[in-house]
């Protein structure tokens, strides 16, 4: 199997994947970055620690004097794998990069787009996370992640494919200080192609699913943590996300999934199911910022 690269610009142990969420099978959004393993959450817990300490010596500042001074830079590199014959065009992977850098840019997350593949290959273009996953790889896609993946441990790459298993949307990785480096060709987010911008993936085709996956691999959960339905877990583990329990769907008003907990659910944030085609901004918290920061100068800076 010959590496065909149909376009490139630029700069030429087990994977911390969680298990698939099945809180959404009838509905048209599935993130497969459901649970991570015990060793994240751990890892997680230790920023929220460190987390909090900080903002407790700082409680006499503003919120926003408690922005970061210095922004982070990320590299980028974005791949797809579309049937034979189906290029994509390179317009719509750059208009997946704007989409990205203008979401994370206002919380001083700057990625920064070294380069872009396309690659035809009818068997590759589908991808289905718990058979690639599990065991017996399959050596295609071993071989063609490992040559298309650039950069180490901080750089972050994007494959998109034409078609995923039923329902799914997205999945990614998870950063922690222990990931092998023979292993490094595993990390990364996978999305199906029809979440970006003018793609054909009904209410989700603005790129926010990259927006989404991008966050796990940053260090972000779902806001109703680790299990669905209950209000009385640790959510997220980041303090300023309203407590929820189960995800948001469609464009809900204000839904309160935790009555007895203050605030609604975070229906609007980039790490929930709305729509994305519905009315109004989607965000990340402060915390959630915090959060991102920390965990990449944490966890993969220097890897």
């Amino acid at each position: 199997m010959q590496l065909k690269q149909i376009l490139s610009t630029g700069l030429v142990a087990a994977p911390l994947l969680a298990v698939a969420d099945s809180t959404s099978s009838a509905h048209n959004f599935n993130c497969g970055s459901g649970s991570p393993p015990p060793k994240v959450i751990a890892g997680l817990n230790n920023l929220r620690t460190a987390e909090g300490a900080t903002l407790s010596s700082s409680s006499r500042r503003s919120d926003e004097s408690l922005s970061y001074a210095s922004s982070l830079s990320i590299p980028l590199h974005l791949h797809a794998v579309t049937k034979v014959g189906s290029p994509m065009d390179p317009d719509v992977l750059h208009s997946q990069y704007l989409v990205i850098q203008d979401a994370y840019a206002q919380y001083g997350i700057h990625f920064v787009l070294e380069g872009m593949t396309r690659y035809e290959d009818d068997d590759l273009s589908f991808f289905n996370s718990t058979r690639f996953y599990g065991i017996g790889d399959n050596d295609d896609r071993m071989w063609y992640l490992a040559n298309t993946r650039k950069g180490g441990y901080d750089t972050l790459n994007i494959w998109f494919y034409d078609d995923m298993e039923d329902g799914m949307n997205g999945v990614c990785t998870f950063p922690h200080d222990d990931d092998l480096e023979s292993s490094l060709w595993r990390d990364g987010c996978h999305v199906l192609a029809g979440t970006m911008p003018g793609g054909d993936r009904e209410n989700y085709n603005v790129g926010y699913t990259a927006v989404h996956e991008a966050g796990h691999w940053l260090g972000l959960l779902h806001p109703w943590g680790e299990e669905v339905g209950t209000c009385g877990g640790e959510g997220d583990l980041v303090d300023d996300t309203p407590a929820q329990s189960e995800p948001a769907f469609n464009c809900p008003v204000k839904p309160d999934s935790c009555p007895d907990h203050p605030g609604y659910d975070n229906a609007w944030n980039f790490m929930d199911y709305a729509d994305d085609t519905c009315d109004g901004e989607q965000f990340f918290t402060h915390g959630q910022m915090i959060r991102m920061h920390n965990s990449y100068n944490t966890y993969r800076v220097g890897k």
